[in-house]
């Protein structure tokens, strides 16, 4: 096969063009894993936030109702202590949607958030609006029915419920960053591979073609040489089938053709 030093020096450059391609290619890749975990550790992130202020919410309904049934001590329960009651069961009510719609992909999420409202409905039911229908009746039952922990129970529930709903999302999260770790990993490799690989490549190509033409100059420069000196009795001793062969080819031809001439003078 006729490799022409074109083709050598063509052969050599796309050799070292594969070699980028490829490590950018990884590189690629690996950016494009760290970009999504990047974007999911940003949305575990919420639903962490999210699930956190859920137990916030159930603490300020708590709050508001122990300070209504705390003003009935004095037989006339103020309404106003009831906002934070209220107001949490709205935010909380916010949240859960909230924190709903971000694990709409996560089957076991979306069965814990099920429990959570469970609880917290069976809280309000069973002990927030029961307390607070008996207190405005006048009734001190209402006071002994939180006083005696009846909604401890839904509480700490609840409570255990979002710490799981969290530690899962925080394991999604420590899964992330490992897999980001893993990708600037290789994404730091696939450039020291491009870099040095592409030097090594390019310092192999040079010298093994450099090498080549300056044998078969050095070749060709000392044949002409000792033709100029009048030497005819050497002739080239062709190696490889490129440009310098067909120099070295040639000049044996006109060695050879002067050494006929030679005869026939002689």
């Amino acid at each position: 096969m006729r490799l022409t030093l074109r083709a050598k020096l063509g052969l050599s450059f796309g050799a070292v063009i594969i070699t980028v391609a490829i490590s950018g290619y990884a590189i690629f890749q690996s950016v494009g894993v760290i970009q999504q975990a990047q974007k999911w550790n940003t949305h575990t992130l919420t639903v962490i936030e999210k699930a956190s202020n859920l137990v916030q919410s159930m603490v300020d309904q708590e709050t508001g109702l122990r300070g209504y049934l705390l003003s009935s001590a004095t037989g006339n329960p103020n309404e106003s202590f009831l906002e934070p009651y209220t107001q949490g069961r709205e935010t909380f009510a916010e949240h859960l949607a909230e924190v709903a719609e971000l694990t709409s992909d996560n089957p076991i999420q979306q069965g814990n958030l099920e429990e959570l409202e469970a609880l917290q409905t069976q809280w309000t039911r069973d002990v927030a609006e029961r307390a607070i229908s008996l207190t405005r009746r006048g009734s001190a039952e209402g006071h002994d029915l939180e006083v005696s922990g009846a909604g401890k129970q839904a509480m700490d529930g609840i409570r255990a419920k979002t710490a799981e709903m969290i530690g899962i999302e925080q394991a999604l999260l420590t899964e992330r960053s490992e897999a980001m770790e893993s990708a600037f990993a290789t994404a730091y490799n696939a450039v020291i591979a491009s870099v040095g690989g592409t030097i090594v490549l390019s310092l192999i190509l040079c010298v093994t073609i450099l090498i080549g033409l300056s044998r078969g100059l050095a070749q060709a420069i000392g044949l002409s040489q000792r033709v100029a000196g009048g030497d005819l009795t050497e002739t080239a001793a062709l190696r490889g089938n490129d440009e310098i062969t067909d120099l070295l080819t040639s000049q044996n031809e006109m060695i050879l053709k002067l050494r006929a001439i030679v005869t026939e003078v002689s």
